[in-house]
């Protein structure tokens, strides 16, 4: 098979989440045998470019026939079986789904954050997840509000002309043969704003299961950030919990918070700053337990399976799908962020287990990943979607 990945990446975050997943499924279908073609582009090219481009750029966020002409040229020169697009958002616009209608080849979108039915892209406000325009359709608040990330109104501007753009052609519809949501969570919530429930399927992302042979380093007592130093990710919080924690906490990871938060020189902190792959492993290693404290509904979660993979229990909020990859106590515990007290209680409770119970729940945790997030069992998954957008075209 002949497979097209598409895959906007935005100018701010030249890696992360959503480009890991892009390569790791690339480095998937390859290694079953399948003709893989990546098609990358980048909101820093708008940035390089005069103003007539950018302009240009925003005043074609909905529907552009250049990004068509773009995406038919390679879809004729590589003529893939399916097209799949893991984002769009100003250098590509949904127009690419229509090049591939046009030439009959199935198109699959992956569903990475909620900007189809929350122009804010979140569902988030002031530091808390937020439903209000999905209860009453009025979205003119998110503008007021300044809801993209950052809380740029002009952002927010863009965004909600994208989002009613999209609900305009009945959220791609006719444009997308299948669509993927990371959790059973957030399946609910698309179709909860308007998204066709049959033709959204859920699968988990993945990863290879790490070097093993790294828990045969010395541990020692701490617990572990990782991840971006950014509002919605909870380290603030985490911080403001931590002042009363007399316990080690490493933070990976850079972001825009990254400065003020160093600034605070919280007791028992330790910022590590952005690492390699090999290096965060290490240290996961050696920790006694990871602590995932987002305060937005993440469509996923790799730092999670990436701990329990590693048979370290993981302390995570109780929000989005979190549930659906920590088993409260079993491999891990969720907490409410939002409840005074219960961050510091759950915390101190991890802190004060036994390490045998520790070692229980890390193994439970590691089971869970073998059965659930491998690539052996994301692969089957996959080609099972792949066959319905197939079967889904007109």
């Amino acid at each position: 098979m002949r497979i097209l990945i598409a895959f906007n990446n935005y100018a701010d975050i030249p890696s992360g989440g959503e480009r890991n997943v892009v390569l790791a499924e690339e480095k998937l279908l390859r290694k079953h045998g399948h003709e893989v073609c990546v098609w990358e582009r980048n909101n820093a090219e708008i940035h390089q470019t005069g103003w007539g481009s950018k302009i240009s750029a925003f005043a074609n966020l909905t529907w552009s026939e250049q990004r068509k002409r773009d995406a038919g040229k390679i879809l004729d020169e590589f003529k893939p079986d399916i097209f799949h697009l893991h984002n769009y958002w100003l250098v590509m616009t949904p127009s690419v789904f229509a090049a591939a209608q046009e030439r009959k080849i199935p198109t699959v979108y992956t569903l990475h954050n909620y900007r189809m039915i929350c122009p804010g892209a979140q569902l988030m406000y002031k530091g808390r997840p937020c439903e209000d325009c999905l209860r009453d359709n009025r979205f003119i608040r998110c503008l007021i509000r300044g809801c993209f990330p950052g809380g740029s109104r002009f952002k927010t501007f863009l965004s909600l002309r994208l989002y009613h753009a999209t609900r305009r052609r009945h959220f791609l519809k006719n444009e997308v043969n299948a669509f993927i949501a990371l959790s059973k969570f957030s399946r609910e919530k698309f179709i909860q704003g308007g998204l066709e429930a049959g033709k959204i399927y859920v699968k988990p992302n993945f990863l290879d299961d790490p070097n093993l042979s790294n828990q045969l380093l010395p541990s020692k007592p701490g617990a572990l950030f990782i991840g971006r130093l950014s509002a919605e990710k909870g380290i603030s919080e985490l911080l403001d919990v931590w002042e009363k924690i007399d316990y080690p906490l490493t933070v990976i990871g850079e972001g825009a918070l990254g400065g003020r938060l160093r600034a605070r020189k919280v007791p028992n902190v330790t910022f590590m700053g952005s690492l390699s792959r090999n290096e965060v492993l290490r240290l996961l290693a050696q920790t006694t337990f990871l602590v995932f404290p987002s305060v937005w509904y993440e469509t996923f979660g790799l730092t999670m399976i990436e701990a329990m993979a590693m048979s370290k229990p993981v302390l995570a909020t109780n929000l989005g799908g979190r549930s659906e990859i920590v088993q409260d106590g079993v491999t891990g515990f969720l907490y409410n962020p939002f409840e005074p007290g219960h961050t510091e209680a759950a915390i101190q409770k991890m802190i004060m287990l036994s390490h045998s119970k520790r070692e229980q729940m890390g193994m439970a945790g590691r089971e869970h990943f073998l059965k659930h997030y491998t690539p052996q069992v994301n692969y089957q998954i996959l080609m099972d979607i792949y066959d319905k957008a197939k079967k889904a075209l007109p």
